[in-house]
């Protein structure tokens, strides 16, 4: 198994640390490119403004959770701080510059937690200042190994952004506030990987040593007073990704290419040429989720635990290890969501919303809101509730909950992002004209707003940084930070509901006349469709399954790989799509007006 754990924090509690905007933006990119199946094909966990302790309980669980032949991959991004001793520490959004041994994250303890792992193929990135203070000591594990060890690659690779007399920059030039969008280290990290270019010696695989080589000279490049370092030990190569195939020519070149291929109606390969992957084996798709499964009940909102082991779906919260019942809910047609940390479960019903212990399934508080949208803030401090016309927030505060200002009217959709303090919101407040604006759940405060023609739907990407707007005949996909389009999805919506749904930040499903759709925004292609019938969706943080329903059939779960449905049995007749679904009940219509009465 190759896991990757990615931390980033860009907005402090203590006035001693500057704020950052790199890390929001560095931690979607690479995501992005370590999820991506045919370059790092890793299962990523993301982590975003969080406190020390649940920084270092995740750290602890990424190791200790490890077995022997699985790749750890660690990446850090913010402010790395030294002690007077000279010991490095990573700063969470909660630490104190004054006593950083016990609000901070020592470097000390994720080496000491990397040495007591059963892994043997670790690699850690750092991108913080005086990350290269990072402990030496890095050994391999086990005794001795044989010819196919040496070729697999064991140890600990352990790759900083600077050295430890060194600031880490970021794109305006200054180590201590950010302007830009990414770093200038996990920049080109990113584009090493995704462009194939950090395969130096051309073999097909991205080694932790080719990485480096990589990093090291475009990072040198680019700022002279920033060198990154290597450390630890590998036996062996290391293999971080797999490079996609680079064709001849320039990125102009195959640019026109790819526009000539896409004007004579060959998109898939227009997406190949822009992956880098033309006149070599073509770089994969997104994998689809082959095969569906029927759950019992009928109908309602279904959502995922954050750690996908839990799916609430109809009546029941299922255990998606061995899909039996976990727990019973009340059945009605009413949205479900779990808290960041998992303790909790949103349960909106009839007379409001009601707050439930996972550990006993019992009801610890009830909230007098009435909702057709639930999502709790990035960080578990903000529930945000959302019915036709209103948007209400309640705050966590001393072990309750309540109402927190201000509450909005007007409200066409709203959105909140999993893994930033983000929230957008469409509305026409008091006739003025429509627009879509963005919200820092911490603050409350307005971040931006941008003016709009027409929209029904929305779906804010993970990091905040996409917002998708779907109408009867497009979905366009805006960049929050400066609202430039990114993308222009020819695909009409079916209903207003489900909205544009971010599976991450490089992958959005669409719900269309003939099924569900899912993009790949990187190459703005259509990666793969389910033909099914839904009202309500959500996918599973790691990427294993979706979950859809409707008002008047069974939920249904599709999922990558068989062996993750279980004793579930696959059920091969798809539901009948909504473009069928429409004629049908435009037949029946037409059956029923010409009957005699």
């Amino acid at each position: 198994m190759r896991t990757a754990l990615l931390i980033a924090t860009d907005s402090y509690s203590d006035p001693a640390f500057s704020a950052l905007r790199a890390p929001g933006h560095d931690v979607a990119s690479l995501r992005a490119v370590l999820a991506d199946p045919a370059i790092g094909a890793f299962r990523t966990q993301v982590l975003v403004n969080r406190p020390a302790q649940e920084v270092r309980e995740r750290v602890e669980d990424l190791f200790a959770t490890a077995g022997l032949d699985d790749l750890v991959l660690l990446y850090l991004s913010g402010h790395g701080v030294k002690d007077r001793q000279g010991r490095l520490h990573f700063a969470a959004t909660d630490t104190r510059a004054d006593r950083l041994r016990t609000t901070g994250v020592p470097a000390e303890l994720v080496r000491e937690l990397i040495h007591e792992s059963r892994s043997r193929k670790v690699v850690v990135l750092l991108d913080c200042c005086y990350s290269g203070a990072f402990p030496a000591g890095m050994r391999p594990k086990g005794g001795a190994v044989d010819v196919a060890e040496l070729v697999e690659g064991r140890g600990c690779a352990v790759i900083t952004s600077s050295t430890h007399l060194q600031h880490a920059f970021e794109p305006d030039g200054t180590a201590e506030v950010s302007t830009g969008p990414a770093s200038v280290f996990t920049g080109v990290v990113v584009e090493g990987l995704r462009t194939g270019a950090a395969d130096v010696d051309g073999d097909g695989a991205v080694t932790a040593r080719d990485l480096y080589d990589y990093v090291h000279e475009h990072v040198r490049r680019l700022t002279p007073h920033q060198t990154p370092t290597s450390g630890g030990v590998v036996s062996g190569d290391l293999l971080v990704a797999h490079a996609p195939r680079r064709p001849a020519g320039g990125s102009a070149v195959r640019v026109a290419a790819a526009k000539a291929l896409g004007d004579l109606g060959d998109p898939e390969r227009a997406a190949a040429v822009l992956r880098g992957a033309a006149g070599g084996p073509a770089v994969a798709p997104p994998r689809e989720y082959r095969f569906p499964a029927r759950l019992d009940g009928k109908g309602g909102p279904v959502a995922f635990s954050p750690d996908s082991s839990l799916l609430a779906a109809a009546g029941t919260v299922w255990d998606t290890r061995t899909w039996q019942p976990a727990s019973r809910l009340p059945r009605h047609d009413r949205p479900r969501a779990f808290s960041p940390d998992g303790h909790l479960l949103a349960v909106a019903g009839p007379r409001g919303i009601s707050l439930r212990s996972t550990a006993a399934w019992h009801e610890v508080r009830f909230l007098p809101a009435l909702a057709r949208y639930l999502r709790f803030s990035h960080d578990g401090g903000l529930l945000v509730a959302w019915r036709p016309g209103t948007l209400s927030l309640w705050e966590a505060a001393d072990g309750t909950w309540q109402s927190a200002p201000p509450a909005w009217e007007g409200v066409w959709a709203v959105d909140v992002s999993r893994s930033s303090p983000r929230l957008a919101v469409i509305g026409m407040p008091r006739d003025e004209m429509l627009r879509v604006e963005l919200f820092d759940t911490s603050t409350r405060q307005l971040i931006a707003r941008h003016p709009l023609r027409e929209a029904e739907a929305m779906g804010l990407s993970p990091d905040g940084g996409l917002v998708a707007l779907s109408s009867s005949t497009a979905t366009v996909v805006l960049r929050t930070v400066d609202w430039a389009p990114v993308a222009e999805l020819h695909t009409p919506s079916a209903l207003r509901e489900p909205g544009p749904v971010f599976v991450d930040d490089s992958t959005l499903a669409v719900h269309a006349h003939h099924g569900l759709e899912l993009w790949d925004l990187p190459t703005r292609t259509r990666a793969f469709r389910l033909e099914t019938d839904l009202e309500h969706l959500d996918f599973s943080p790691d990427g294993r399954f979706a979950a859809v329903s409707d008002r008047n059939g069974p939920p249904r779960v599709w999922a990558r790989d068989r062996g993750d449905l279980g004793p579930l049995p696959i059920d091969p007749a798809p539901p009948v799509t909504p473009a069928e679904r429409v004629g049908t009940r435009w037949w029946r219509r037409v059956v029923n007006r010409a009957r005699p009465t």
